[in-house]
């Protein structure tokens, strides 16, 4: 039960902002349906109540553009260890995780003008992370809700973005903090 409350305070959050991303109008080029882009930035995986590390993500997104303001996509991110909790333990700690996720999304998106976007995430789908940890190495898989706050700067057929991304992974969290560079077409 403890689980639940965080979880539907995130997904009560998300839905309200999606709500008003949803009621605002806005002029897009019409022409401009799909998006393709390459995010890079850092990964802090929590597993719960064990251990935590640092490391570097990045994904890939497919985007198609329904409306001005609410897209459709999909999602994959693939997190790898930079061993900084070990190196900052002394070697006391060397719990490491990679992990990767594939998901699909909705998008709803809040334009400020014809350049500058804000927008949220939210999405459902699958994960495997490999921990390792003292002598002891394993792997696990399952569900995953994915939600994400972002900003979007549009110039032409480009845009560079930064957003915040946060998965539930099955009992461990992963916090994203990535910078991206989009294709629209």
């Amino acid at each position: 039960m403890k689980r639940t409350k965080p979880l539907t305070k995130h997904l009560t959050l998300c839905a309200l902002l999606s709500g008003v991303a949803f009621t605002a109008q806005s002029e897009v080029a019409p022409d401009l349906k799909h998006t393709v882009s390459y995010g890079l930035g850092l990964s802090d995986f929590d597993l719960k109540g064990v251990s935590s590390d640092t490391g570097f993500v990045h994904n890939i997104t497919y985007e198609y553009r329904l409306f001005d303001n609410l897209s459709v996509g999909v999602e994959y991110v693939k997190a790898l260890s930079m061993e900084l909790n070990t190196l900052a333990s002394l070697g006391m700690d060397d719990f490491e995780v990679s992990y990767d996720s594939a998901f699909a999304k909705v998008k709803p998106i809040y334009v400020l003008s014809d350049h500058h976007q804000l927008y949220l995430d939210l999405g459902y789908g699958r994960f495997k992370a490999d921990v390792t940890s003292g002598g002891f190495s394993g792997n696990k898989s399952g569900s995953a809700l994915v939600a994400a706050a972002g900003y979007r700067y549009l110039l032409g057929d480009f845009s560079l973005g930064v957003k915040y991304q946060w998965l539930d992974l099955d009992g461990a969290d992963a916090k994203n903090l990535m910078v991206d560079l989009g294709y629209r077409f």
